[in-house]
């Protein structure tokens, strides 16, 4: 496990690591991208769940539709398609010529990619942060692992997230428990 995972399994109640690996072929192949490493020790860790009442962690084939990476990465290229037939895309999407594919939602509509760009690899790609009601956006070159891990330590401060995110005492409903 890479150290970011351990940090958040150090400040959330991840619980036990769940039984069983996913199977990332199918979904990689589904979705026609690899995965970052670090995203799928973490799914396969502790699954898709909500962090600090807020931040909802996808997984792919949850059975709750909004956790669903799958679902939603379907929703978000063709609202993105709509969205930059008005606005520019982000210069990461433009210049990298990257695919964005969400690792996490808010409660908000905030969106959480990963830039995908051709011939990086996904250890590689940086975080992208959508504002739900612009087209607004924020990036940063880490780990979806050590973006999170950096936000609940309050390391880092997104200017689009939630300004009471993260909470003071973490939180974390796995999507089995919902």
């Amino acid at each position: 496990m890479n150290n970011h995972i351990e940090t958040l399994r150090a400040l959330l109640p991840l619980g036990e690591p769940r039984g069983g690996r996913m199977d990332w072929g199918r979904v990689e192949a589904g979705i026609c991208s690899s995965l970052p490493r670090d995203y799928k020790e973490l799914i396969d860790s502790c699954g898709g769940g909500l962090v600090d009442e807020y931040l909802l962690l996808l997984e792919p084939g949850s059975s709750h539709r909004a956790y669903d990476l799958e679902r939603v990465l379907g929703q978000r290229l063709e609202a993105n398609e709509i969205l930059w037939d008005l606005e520019p895309p982000p210069p990461e999407v433009t210049e990298d010529n990257a695919r964005l594919i969400p690792w996490a939602t808010t409660d908000n509509g905030e969106y959480l990619y990963w830039a995908a760009a051709k011939g990086v690899p996904p250890e590689e790609w940086r975080v992208l942060i959508n504002d739900a009601s612009s087209t607004v956006w924020e990036t940063y070159g880490m780990t979806c692992t050590e973006f999170l891990a950096s936000v609940l330590n309050r390391n880092i401060t997104s200017n689009i997230l939630w300004s009471r995110f993260p909470l003071e005492e973490h939180t974390f409903r796995s999507v089995r428990e919902m």
